[in-house]
């Protein structure tokens, strides 16, 4: 190649560069300009338009328009004293953080433990639908009880299993241990209720703070009642429950699952 032919071509090359960045520059432009248009459009038109496409789901459409509805109607939306609301701005929903609802949802004790986890699958995926439609306005909801346990050997949905089969006691343990790490069974037992944060969302352990999701001190809550003082998981006299007992309600659980008869307590802290 020449080099007259060669300046030819990195000329094109330049035009073509400054092409493509004005034409990215003007469709930003278009996009902030869509953006700043819906942020005062109703909530209710996504939803409206959702439940067009949804309902099309000869299968599951019904169902899962059903789900929103519940959502909305038992008040899961609820953030800071805000609740949902049929005049509701796409800007006001996009306020509410997106994890809020998937708490709201874990938290409600009324719902079986298999209805609250097919609710907050649903609701990532409507989240992320909503993303999509608002480029991220509407920000997709996580789950963090799975995201920060991917690593665990036990998998979530075998550990779903298994809280649904748990007392109280046993089912807060579990959580304990699956979602906070390295905690002794020890330590557990003789976890006093001045060392629960509840405004914090934290538990002393040890020499350290350790954060929980809101589900966790709801259960908390439910177990001490109205005591303040005294160990979380007490027996008669308001002594610590021997570590036994745990285990054997555990062991019933483990064997009526069919699951493997050396897992423990200790399972739940385990990774891959």
């Amino acid at each position: 190649m020449s080099k007259k032919d060669f300046m030819i071509e990195i000329e094109n090359k330049i035009s073509d560069i400054d092409f493509y960045d004005a034409e990215f520059h003007r469709i930003n432009a278009e996009k902030q300009a869509f953006i700043k248009k819906i942020l005062s459009y109703p909530f209710k038109m996504l939803t409206y338009l959702w439940t067009e496409k949804t309902i099309k789901d000869t299968i599951f459409g019904e169902k899962y328009v059903d789900m929103l509805n519940q959502l909305i109607k038992n008040g899961f939306f609820l953030h800071n004293h805000v609740a949902f609301r049929d005049l509701m701005e796409i800007s006001e929903f996009a306020c509410i953080p997106p994890n809020v609802v998937i708490d709201n949802i874990r938290c409600n004790q009324e719902w079986s433990i298999d209805k609250r986890e097919d609710y907050v699958k649903f609701y990532t995926e409507f989240t992320g639908w909503l993303s999509r439609q608002t480029f991220d306005i509407i920000r997709k909801a996580k789950d963090y009880d799975r995201i920060v346990t991917q690593q665990r050997f036990l998998p979530f949905d075998t550990y779903i299993e298994i809280l649904k089969n748990l007392a109280i006691n046993e089912r807060v343990m579990a959580k304990l241990f699956y979602l906070g790490g390295s905690i002794r069974l020890e330590d557990i037992l003789s976890l006093q209720i001045d060392h629960v944060n509840f405004r914090e969302k934290s538990i002393y352990f040890s020499d350290s703070y350790i954060f929980f999701p809101p589900h966790v001190f709801k259960d908390i809550e439910y177990i001490i009642g109205d005591r303040k003082i005294g160990y979380v998981f007490s027996g008669k006299k308001g002594k610590p429950i021997n570590h036994t007992i745990h285990y054997r309600n555990l062991k019933k659980v483990l064997e009526r699952l069919c699951l493997p008869k050396h897992y423990t307590f200790r399972t739940f802290t385990r990774n891959k």
